[in-house]
């Protein structure tokens, strides 16, 4: 009875175990996926600001008839 008890004990304690890893597991998965989507974002917020300058530049150097 006692093995049996034990038994139980250790099945439980291994299922909290693999439990928890899975749920590591999602979270540094998810935060991977995220930081990749924020990276990305940042990435296209870039080139759209450059671009953005870009084409301030050249309506004001157009506006006082200044060559680019």
């Amino acid at each position: 009875m006692k093995s049996k008890a034990l038994s139980i004990e250790k099945a439980r304690k291994e299922a909290v175990t693999d439990g928890l890893k899975r749920a590591l597991k999602l979270v540094v998965d998810l935060y991977s996926s995220v930081s990749l989507i924020v990276e990305r974002i940042f990435t296209v917020f870039m080139a759209l600001s450059e671009a953005a300058d870009a084409l301030c530049l050249k309506f004001v150097c157009l506006s006082f008839r200044l060559s680019v």
